[in-house]
């Protein structure tokens, strides 16, 4: 004992120390997209995630298939991968294959993202027979105005997987982070992403954390886009361009409304139809829901109003007849 506690007693409080505490990243919150009058476009709205530590599943192989079997049925989810049958859409992954997938980890693997608040509160309730098992909150994009702006603005999805080593060498981790994948939250990723948290934090032996032990650095919110958007007249231009569509004399399945200011360049409305509401993509879409966008002979997910060719037609007659009078 005096050995243990005196002789050797740093030696073993410093093992301690390494065993029970771990590095952690805190996510930093993404910047905000505002209209030219300051209402803002989107918004973070929390989201509840439950995730799993392989390593601190019991050693035990029959009590640690009692642990994701309860986590599945707590989830709603199947234990084991079920096999889809012909014609079907690709079957849900089981609880099991994830963890087997993720193999001994200290790592959070994710299990299943966006559950609702009262299945997270159940799930953190039992957490004591769920060694391993946490909810995690996290924060998720929400567009109050959805289809109005949706081709502006876009939408956040998971990193691919090909492009995962890219990402990583940028600071991203591709297992919980997205990026803006279309419209003002792809083009102006780099500043919306924001800067990570450090922090050292102790854990008992079920992995549940006890305290914060350092703050290595704080994670700084992302910046904020100010467009040159009006809000009201973007409504009012889609409600105009829509009637017109409609008209028996036109019938148009597509259309296309841009005000713009000539003296700057200011683009103040641009209305794409047919469009897509953006909060599809906040928890991860749906194969039919995919299925319906992607299929669309008109491609609602496509901004015509400057991503779509087209010939140009007479207005290029315009800079034929400059340049003839230039010369």
């Amino acid at each position: 004992l005096w050995n243990m506690q005196f002789v050797q007693g740093a030696y073993y409080r410093e093992r301690a120390t390494r065993q029970s505490t771990r590095p952690v990243t805190v996510s930093a919150a993404r910047g905000l997209v505002y209209d030219r009058h300051g209402t803002p476009l989107v918004r973070n709205i929390p989201s509840f995630d439950v995730v799993i530590v392989p390593a601190y599943l019991p050693d035990d192989d029959e009590q640690a298939e009692d642990v994701l079997i309860r986590l599945a049925v707590l989830l709603g989810m199947p234990y084991t991968s079920p096999e889809a049958g012909e014609g079907e859409d690709e079957a849900p992954r089981g609880v099991r294959e994830i963890v087997a997938e993720a193999g001994f980890t200290y790592r959070p693997v994710m299990i299943k993202r966006g559950v609702d608040r009262d299945t997270a509160l159940l799930v953190a309730q039992q957490t004591l027979v769920l060694p391993g098992v946490s909810v995690e909150v996290e924060s998720v994009r929400d567009y109050p105005f959805g289809l109005l702006v949706s081709q502006i603005l876009g939408y956040n999805l998971p990193i691919p997987e090909e492009d995962e080593e890219a990402y990583v060498a940028l600071g991203y981790d591709p297992s919980i982070d997205r990026i803006g994948r279309a419209g003002i939250e792809a083009t102006y990723e780099d500043y919306l992403r924001g800067q990570k948290g450090q922090q050292i934090v102790e854990e008992d032996v079920l992995g549940r954390v006890i305290r914060v032990v350092a703050e290595l650095a704080e994670p700084v919110p992302g910046d904020n886009v100010h467009l040159t958007l009006d809000l009201e007249l973007q409504r009012f231009a889609e409600e105009t361009l829509r009637r017109g569509m409609e008209k028996p004399n036109v019938n148009s399945p597509r259309g296309v409304a841009i005000v713009m200011n000539p003296q700057t360049g200011e683009i103040l409305a641009m209305v794409s139809l047919p469009t897509y509401d953006n909060n599809l993509f906040t928890q991860g879409i749906s194969a039919l829901d995919w299925d319906r966008l992607a299929n669309n002979p008109h491609r609602p997910l496509l901004n015509h109003a400057i991503s779509d060719l087209l010939p140009p037609g007479s207005t290029f007659k315009i800079v034929v007849a400059a340049g003839a009078l230039q010369e």
